[in-house]
């Protein structure tokens, strides 16, 4: 019930703004769902929609790649008219569902605003002092999942200490997660909780571990092994980033510093261009699409 008043009293609020604009004819949203009473306010005033991809895009989302059935009613649907993504990697994913043809999904490369701070030089300068003469695996936590991310780091912290002691553990916190969640982790020696720019953060590091995290797909330009350690509430996630050579697979209990040793690095996987296209190069398609909006 909460759900169908607020798309009516969204579509109401944005057909009123639309009066103010009859000249407007292009729109650019961030994502479409829960933005239903939008569309609709955009579709009956004519305007044309552009959702620009804002994170992963998987064949288990709910709002993506939807099935057969659904594309003899596209053109009513609440969908976007066409979508920005960030490389080829992410429009075959697409094309897998029903809700856009091939001519609406665009290749816009990787315009991604990069928000997060940049490195100061006192966290440098504690991140070499703990990183000194050791070998670093970089943790990827995400937020509401703080108790796996804590578990495991103890887990491998104590892992490390009986078998790797050369190896310590940076875990880098989801900029929207609060570090007292990871409180437990305070005073164990080989482990440092940081919000560091993740780019410097990988250059650090040998290893990189996430369960179903952007920063997988972020990791791929960096010289390290890339593993997605497996959890069973998004299960589906992780093998499709592992089935498409994104990262390889680990179980909570399997010794990384073996799997790093055993593929001698990095492992294969895909190519960042397939995923992160370079987005200079779709300068003039940004001004032919836009042109006369």
């Amino acid at each position: 019930r909460v759900a169908i008043q607020s798309f009516f009293l969204q579509y109401k609020t944005w057909s009123g703004i639309l009066k103010h604009f009859p000249c407007l004819r292009t729109a650019v949203i961030e994502q479409h769902y829960h933005h239903e009473g939008l569309l609709l306010a955009l579709k009956k005033s004519k305007v044309k929609s552009y959702e620009v991809q804002h994170g992963l895009i998987s064949e288990s989302d709910i709002f993506y790649v939807f099935p057969e059935q659904v594309r003899r009613i596209r053109e009513k649907a609440l969908f976007p008219d066409n979508i920005l993504v960030y490389g080829e990697y992410w429009k075959n994913i697409l094309l897998k569902g029903s809700e856009f043809g091939r001519e609406n999904i665009m290749v816009a490369g990787d315009f991604r605003k990069k928000t997060e701070s940049l490195t100061s030089g006192e966290e440098k300068k504690e991140l070499s002092e703990f990183c000194a003469g050791q070998q670093v695996i970089l943790i990827s936590s995400q937020t509401f999942m703080h108790e796996f991310y804590s578990g495991y780091a103890t887990h491998l912290s104590k892992l490390l200490k009986e078998k790797h002691p050369k190896w310590r553990i940076l875990l880098k916190l989801h900029p929207n997660e609060k570090q007292e969640n990871y409180s437990s982790l305070t005073n164990i020696s080989n482990i440092k909780i940081t919000k560091s720019n993740i780019s410097y953060l990988f250059t650090l590091c040998k290893i990189h571990i996430s369960v179903y995290s952007t920063t997988l797909f972020d990791a791929l330009e960096h010289e390290l092994l890339n593993l997605s350690i497996q959890y069973n509430a998004f299960l589906d996630y992780s093998q499709s980033i592992i089935n498409d050579k994104i990262a390889l697979p680990l179980a909570r209990e399997e010794d990384p510093v073996l799997l790093y040793n055993n593929h001698k690095g990095r492992g294969e996987r895909i190519a960042k261009e397939t995923v992160f296209a370079d987005v200079s190069l779709y300068k003039n398609e940004y001004k032919k699409l836009f042109s006369g909006a």
